[in-house]
């Protein structure tokens, strides 16, 4: 039998006991299988996975097509779990072995390919909720090695080629941040101008119209990956803080007569990418908060104005009111006034002159200004 060893993380922020979530991943294809081929339409790789009752056992049934046109081979490997009384005390780590010889030989160069890849990215499924990346988790690979991986050793095989994962996988994502971000800052630009030059109506509208999709866009853009590095390096943390973790250590000792002092030195170099990388990620973070809190300063400016004109057509439309009102009122005063002017003795004349002055004034009041408004702030005043 050609025994093989496979070691799989299943990510976590804690360290004790991996619980299991579910006992089988399958798709909504035929006969339940997932594409795991990436859009290769000529080669399809298409499998799904069994954990058994022991849960010591999984099962990967797959179905692999190597002659274009050709009929699929079907074939099912068994992963076998080592070591299963200390397995789940390894900070996330499992190894399992499996018989090469159960894979038929045209297609043993894309089962470890996908082992590796694709096939570790669902198993992961049966233990871990996937909450970055829902379809891949960002070239975290498992480790495949002819004899077994000792994850008790001090910077075991497993253990490096992951934290080299998450370095590559930091690295590139600051770089990324960094693209949409230079995209980001061209078009912000222009939003603080907005600001400054403080537009309103029709011209902020189709400025906006000019500005705002692609800015937004490369915010959510950035605010995605950020939100998943982060998450991520929590998992990494994990990783670093392991006891048999000595090498990825950005406070590790040099001494230039160490024997192993080059391996050191590059250790501590990938372990400060990784902390430099994340902190850059976090500063690119509050810097989007600022952007759409400028979004925000226009959108309420916007807001403002509109609300503004809204008013001022309002406060026309109560002054024509009380206009309509005061004449009304004014018409059918003067027209009593004058309807009993003969019948009034020449001693009321004055009476009469002053109410009738008495008229035009509370009639030029109620013109401009709003009276009832007036009358009920003096009445708050007084009582």
């Amino acid at each position: 039998m050609n025994k093989k060893y496979v070691v799989f993380w299943m990510p976590t922020i804690f360290h004790g006991a991996l619980q299991c979530r579910k006992t089988e991943i399958v798709g909504n294809e035929a006969e339940n299988y997932i594409d795991l081929s990436d859009g290769d339409i000529d080669y399809p790789y298409h499998a799904k996975f069994k954990l058994l009752d022991d849960e010591k056992q999984i099962v990967v049934f797959s179905k692999v097509t190597i002659v274009k046109g050709g009929a699929p081979i079907l074939f099912n490997t068994v992963l076998t779990l080592e070591d299963a009384d200390n397995h789940k005390r390894h900070n996330g780590f499992v190894q399992f072995s499996f018989n090469e010889e159960e894979v038929p030989v045209p297609c043993r160069k894309a089962f470890m390919l996908n082992l590796e890849n694709s096939i570790y990215h669902h198993i992961k499924g049966l233990y871990h909720e996937h909450e970055c990346h829902p379809e891949k988790d960002n070239a975290i690979l498992a480790t495949i090695s002819s004899t077994p991986i000792n994850l008790k050793e001090n910077d075991n095989l497993a253990l490096k080629n992951l934290l080299n994962n998450f370095v590559n996988i930091f690295c590139e994502t600051a770089k990324l941040v960094s693209l949409f971000n230079s995209k980001a800052n061209s078009i912000d630009t222009l939003c603080k101008e907005l600001i400054e030059k403080q537009l309103k109506g029709e011209k902020l509208e189709q400025v906006k119209l000019n500005w705002m999709p692609p800015l937004v866009k490369e915010l959510s853009k950035i605010d995605s990956l950020c939100e998943n590095v982060l998450i991520e390096y929590t998992y990494c943390k994990t990783l670093l803080s392991s006891i048999y973790n000595e090498l990825f250590r950005h406070d590790v000792q040099l001494e230039t007569t160490d024997l192993q002092f080059e391996i050191k030195k590059e250790g501590r170099k990938k372990t400060l990418n990784i902390r430099n990388s994340v902190r850059y990620i976090e500063n690119i973070k509050y810097k989007n908060l600022n952007r759409k809190h400028r979004i925000l300063l226009l959108a309420v400016g916007e807001n403002k104005y509109l609300t503004g004109k809204i008013n001022e057509t309002l406060e026309v439309s109560k002054k024509w009111q009380r206009i309509g009102i005061t004449l009304a009122i004014y018409s059918i005063f003067s027209t009593l006034l004058f309807g009993f002017r003969q019948e009034i003795s020449d001693f009321c004349a004055t009476l009469f002159i002053a109410s009738f002055i008495t008229s035009i004034i509370i009639a030029f009041l109620f013109i401009c200004f709003d009276m009832p408004k007036l009358l009920r702030q003096t009445l708050k005043r007084i009582f």
